[in-house]
């Protein structure tokens, strides 16, 4: 079965990220036309100039005509967060209010042992 590629930059309208209908596409980085790929692997080579939210479209037998449901959609963010490091912070203030918790427990532990003892 031939493939079609195409990538192409993309334009975040707002909302849900996760949602496709919420990008608008700006202009085509590269395309490459449909051929069939006798290993079972797609082997392609891009340039993206700048970071910024990109698509790459998987076009079942080419670019004509083809419906919408013989395109496969697959996102790429360059340079974009990922929310990998949000994720990292609040695992980190987490990790320091649970050992300043603990802390302060144990400390209270020995000031209550010194005042029992004296």
């Amino acid at each position: 079965m031939p493939i079609g590629i195409r990538i192409v930059e993309q334009e975040f309208t707002g909302g849900d990220e996760s949602d496709a209908e919420n990008f608008k596409d700006l202009r085509t980085i590269s395309e490459v036309l449909a051929k069939t790929y006798s290993k079972g692997v797609i082997e392609s080579h891009f340039d993206l100039d700048t970071n910024g939210h990109y698509a790459i479209y998987l076009i079942k037998g080419g670019t004509d005509a083809v419906p919408e449901q013989d395109t496969l959609r697959i996102p790429l963010n360059v340079g974009a967060d990922s929310g990998v490091e949000r994720l990292t912070t609040r695992i980190a203030s987490l990790f320091g209010i649970a050992s300043g918790l603990a802390l302060i427990g144990f400390a209270a532990s020995r000031f209550r042992r010194r005042r029992k003892t004296l």
